[in-house]
């Protein structure tokens, strides 16, 4: 199984862009997303992943200091916190 990790810190958009280029080239997409606290680790199938596309985003949102995730629709079902 070809793995790609792609490694983002939280900024301070409110849209962050995990670009993995063309999804036939692996079978598993990792990311790791810093919040400044920790490393959150999420994984997806490059299955699910639109071949007519080459990102994915995701929203941070804080509230009392915890950091949420929160990813776009169409993979949102798909992928999975690792850790």
């Amino acid at each position: 199984m070809i793995e790609k990790i792609i490694n983002r810190n939280i900024g301070k958009s409110q849209k962050c862009r995990v670009k993995y280029g063309n999804n036939s080239e692996f079978d598993l997409l990792i990311v790791n997303i810093n919040d400044g606290e920790r490393v959150r680790k999420f994984s997806i199938e490059a299955k699910h992943l639109s071949s007519e596309k080459d990102s994915i985003y995701f929203y941070p949102e804080t509230k009392n200091d915890v950091v949420t995730i929160r990813w776009n629709h169409e993979i949102e079902n798909y992928i999975n916190e690792v850790q």
